[in-house]
């Protein structure tokens, strides 16, 4: 029995040596390697011998399509030490590793990637500025002319820009990331002129549309201060009415009596006072108590004869 149990581990050794130790432990490296997939093995880099199934074993990455590097012949040396190769290493000091790489057209990939970015912000409600999106690869070197891709948007919905993640993926297996940056808005209700409209004018013809908000031209007037504005600029047929080119008729007058709203939780209190200055919609003003005592403050105008203190946000602006 025992005489077998001596034999077998003999055996086993006799084996194991031949397996890792081929052509009589001698390798022999390549002087230069194409690379055809991210990852190199041993056997990649033998122009002659076998390790046995150290062939298979991962000794590092390939550089990224269409670069170059090179590979110490005495690092090899060391890794296959630590993995108990004894044998001979032949080959220059370095080995030359190159990956081929081709240049592509991107204008394909540009569009359907805008398409989804498009589609998946559409979801949220949000419109894209398809002009503001960069990040884009220039160029794009790939191992193969066949591309696979995928898009992630940011974990939170964006509010007026943010950062998608492209995922880029070779049908030889190589893989590079790029963040792609874009603005977005929400679009918004607001005046549009219908007729020309000469300076001086009060605004008479107008309708309501929605607009993409990265595509106005300056801060939109809010819907509720278009009757009675007065052009500060002509209007033309299409034009968005903002404050730039007309002034908000004044909902609050100076010297006229305005009520002062305050709100704290679910208790609402309404004082009196009196308005030292004209404001239009969202404008502060200064109001004096009616009584005529105390501190005068300045409030935000909400609405005709109404103010609000200057903190509270009005709801239904332009944003």
């Amino acid at each position: 029995m025992t005489r077998r149990l001596a034999f077998a581990c003999l055996l086993a050794v006799s084996v194991a040596t031949h397996a890792w130790g081929a052509e009589g432990g001698r390798l022999v490296l390549r002087a230069r390697v194409d690379c055809g997939g991210p990852s190199l093995t041993l056997g990649d880099l033998l122009a002659q011998g076998s390790a046995g199934a150290l062939d298979s074993r991962f000794v590092g990455g390939s550089p990224a399509p269409g670069r170059s590097a090179t590979l110490s012949k005495r690092r090899l040396e060391r890794q296959l030490a630590d993995w108990g190769w004894r044998g001979r290493v032949e080959g220059p000091d370095s080995l030359r590793l190159a990956t081929p790489g081709v240049i592509l057209d991107t204008r394909a990939l540009r569009a359907a990637v805008g398409a989804e970015l498009t589609t998946r912000l559409d979801s949220l409600g949000l419109r894209l500025d398809g002009e503001s999106v960069d990040g884009w690869p220039e160029p794009l070197c790939c191992a193969t002319s066949r591309v696979r891709w995928t898009l992630t948007l940011p974990p939170t919905p964006p509010r007026a820009s943010g950062v998608a993640r492209l995922s880029l993926e070779d049908a030889a297996g190589f893989a590079s990331e790029v963040a792609l940056r874009f603005r977005c808005a929400r679009p918004v209700q607001v005046g549009v002129a219908t007729l020309s409209q000469p300076r001086g004018a009060t605004l008479s013809a107008w309708t309501l549309e929605e607009r993409d908000a990265f595509a106005i031209d300056g801060e939109a007037l809010d819907p509720a201060g278009l009757v009675g504005a007065q052009l500060r600029e002509p209007l033309h047929p299409g034009d968005v009415i903002t404050r730039r080119n007309v002034r908000p008729a004044p909902l609050v007058k100076s010297g006229r009596e305005v009520e002062v709203r305050l709100v704290r939780g679910a208790v609402s209190v309404s004082l009196r006072g009196i308005a030292r200055g004209d404001g239009a919609l969202g404008d502060l003003v200064t109001v004096q108590p009616l009584d005529g005592g105390g501190a005068q403050r300045r409030y935000r105008v909400a609405g005709p004869g109404v103010v609000v203190p200057s903190y509270v946000p009005l709801s239904g602006g332009s944003s």
